[in-house]
């Protein structure tokens, strides 16, 4: 006879034998995201693509990423974002001829097109025209470390060091470039029935031949991958020399070719995208089937775009829709967040927590905007904005009634940059509309913009599927469109529920802020003494605590680090008992054993909370503590059932 179960409150390495399905497993979870473990945020998928159509409807023929932002060109039209949803679109007129291509050196753009069109701009506002020989089509535009290359029909080309100077090459010869890409000491070019290289521009040498039109080439993971017409599916090679044709289900001509994020993607004709993460192995993506015809693909290592004929952008980090492919309309870069918006958010540290928060104008005067709950539990906090001004910490202090909203006063002098707060969602939020949730995501002490859709409004919360994380709370829910914070990033809930015995528990999560436009401000707010508050917060915190320690003992989990004198000594007793049952493999004594811990906790986890003095608690604490009574009632009835607990724990079974 044997024991099988070690909790993790034991110093046990030895693996547990049953996972607990007791009442601590409770059907709603609600997850306020201060800092703490967990996930971290997920970013664009692949196989999920939305469209943002840029309102030009020109052809788009290229994209690039610059390192800043992804870039698009087509007829006399530029297109740009900074996060692949937002597009500012606008045809200048130095425009005169259809582009084709477009390359940059992180300091100067070159565009180049029809009837010798090569243009130069430092902004994407003001271009430079250097036409040259208008008998001349340049296709591709590439910059090779030292100099700006220009390649075209029947092999012309022109080079300039700086973007601004062009000196026409002799032409390569009959050759008809298409793009391609530079490794750092090889230009590997797609043509009409040949793929073309060179170490520097200087010449092209016939890489493989006959091999049709050959419309791309992208270099990644040592490996040059090129696309072109269907016969030839994808070709691979990992130096340019020799070249293996893979066998990829490809039905349609592939036009454009990227690397990033440990991916190829491939893009073409009737919305195909295929993706692989080694050049040999390809998967389709279902695109749903509305796409336009793709000419171009690029990534930033997070998010891909993909562009289009008709002057579609597609893009891995529009909001979902029912159907697995979102779409969200093209807006100026007004609608993305800008600079002075940015540096309205602030890190807000305490000795206990870290969260998010951001310089908002309410009632007429300025604030810091966070939760109660980002606060609660510290002796002191910093409030640090992006650009590094620490904001006074001593100004009056509210808390919001009925929500988990907590607003600092600040000098109106100190409030450089503040964001705008939505008045009345309902009305002038869009459901489905784009949205994100910038702040200290798992209190690295980075601004990460997480992005999603506005899914409802209420009269107290908004509803996102924006998947902010611990270090979130406080971040403002900004709507894309108009740049207005329409909520505060507040929790998640997390409901579970037993699908079958085999597979246990299934989870669905959601994700709610707090409105910030219908707080009364006559009998919306209470001013909070800090000392009190603080006080009241560390009582709490210690309860909560006690509470994951016996949800640890009863889950088998790691237990966090308990600090309350009379809590260590039941962890030690409950310790010293188990370890005594397992020896003398006494049932009984391991029930009475997890019955007295089980006690001991809920004891001491209410008694701070059961002096008359503490009946007059913060609106807010009293809801944490009302919410812990229910949570340490549960807890406790299932400490309480632990003959049912260890039951089946005797004998191996």
């Amino acid at each position: 006879m044997h024991f099988g179960y070690y909790p993790a409150i034991m110093p046990d390495d030895r693996p547990a034998r049953l996972t607990l399905k007791a009442a601590v497993m409770v059907a709603l979870v609600l997850a306020p995201w201060a800092t703490g473990a967990a996930a971290p945020p997920t970013t664009g998928s692949i196989i999920q693509w939305g469209q943002a159509k840029a309102e030009s409807g020109s052809r788009l023929s290229q994209v690039i990423w610059s390192g800043k932002q992804f870039v698009a060109v087509g007829g006399n039209t530029v297109a740009s974002s900074a996060d692949g949803l937002l597009w500012a679109v606008s045809s200048p007129p130095e425009f005169k001829h259809a582009l084709w291509s477009i390359a940059t050196n992180g300091k100067t753009y070159v565009a180049v097109g029809e009837s010798g069109s090569i243009l130069s701009s430092p902004d994407l506002t003001t271009w430079t025209d250097h036409a040259t020989d208008a008998a001349n089509r340049y296709i591709s535009a590439f910059w090779l470390g030292d100099k700006f290359l220009a390649v075209g029909d029947r092999g012309v080309n022109a080079a300039s060091p700086d973007g601004e100077t062009w000196a026409n090459g002799e032409a390569y010869g009959n050759f008809y470039f298409l793009h391609g890409t530079w490794n750092g000491s090889k230009i590997m070019v797609g043509a009409l029935n040949a793929l073309l290289q060179s170490t520097d521009g200087s010449s092209f040498d016939k890489s493989m031949v006959n091999t049709g039109r050959m419309s791309d080439v992208a270099w990644g993971n040592d490996l040059f991958v090129a696309v072109g017409e269907s016969k030839n599916g994808i070709l691979t090679s990992p130096d340019g020399t020799m070249w293996t044709k893979r066998n990829a289900t490809v039905t349609s001509t592939l036009r454009g070719v990227c690397w990033s994020a440990n991916e190829f993607v491939a893009v073409g004709d009737q919305g195909v995208i295929l993706t692989s993460p080694n050049g040999s192995d390809w998967t389709p993506c279902d695109t749903g089937g509305r796409m336009a015809n793709l000419t171009s693909v690029a990534g930033n290592g997070t998010v891909f775009v993909a562009v289009s004929d008709l002057g579609a952008i597609y893009s891995t980090n529009a909001p979902p829709d029912s159907g697995g492919n979102s779409s969200a309309k093209a807006t100026t870069s007004a609608g993305a967040l800008s600079g002075d918006q940015l540096k309205a958010l602030v890190i807000i540290k305490g000795d206990a927590s870290t969260g998010s928060g951001f310089i908002a104008k309410l009632h007429n005067q300025f604030f810091v905007v966070t939760n109660q709950h980002v606060l609660s539990g510290n002796t002191k906090f910093t409030v640090t904005g992006m650009d590094g001004t620490v904001y006074p910490t001593n100004g009056a202090l509210f808390g919001a009634v009925n929500y988990d909203v907590a607003i600092l006063k600040i000098p109106d002098e100190a409030a450089k940059y503040s964001l705008e707060v939505m008045d009345d969602p309902l009305n002038n939020a869009k459901v489905g509309a784009p949205v994100t949730v910038p702040g200290n995501s798992l209190g690295a002490g980075v601004t990460l913009q997480i992005n999603g859709k506005l899914l409802g409004i209420g009269p107290a919360l908004v509803e996102v599927d924006a998947k902010f994380v611990p270090g979130n709370s406080g971040s403002p829910i900004i709507d894309r469109r108009s740049g207005q914070v329409i909520g505060m990033a507040t929790l998640s809930i997390t409901y579970k529920q037993d699908v079958t015995k085999q597979f246990g528990l299934a989870s669905d999560t959601r994700w709610f802020g707090y409105r910030l436009d219908n707080i009364d401000p006559n009998t919306g707010w209470q001013k909070l003494d800090w000392t009190r508050f603080s006080a009241e917060g560390l009582k709490i915190s210690m309860m909560q605590n006690l509470s994951r320690a016996m949800i640890a003992a009863l889950t088998n989990q790691p237990s966090p680090v308990v600090t309350e004198a009379s809590a260590k000594l039941a962890i030690s007793d409950f310790k010293a008992a188990y370890a005594l049952a397992v020896q003398r493999q006494n049932k009984q004594a391991l029930v009475d054993a997890y019955k007295q811990f089980g006690s001991k906790l809920h004891n001491i986890a209410m008694s701070n909370f059961q002096d008359p003095s503490n009946q007059s608690l913060y609106p807010y604490h009293a809801q944490i503590v009302k919410q812990q009574e229910a949570l340490q009632a549960a807890l406790d009835a299932a400490f309480a059932d632990a003959n049912k607990m260890v039951g089946t724990l005797v004998n191996g079974q």
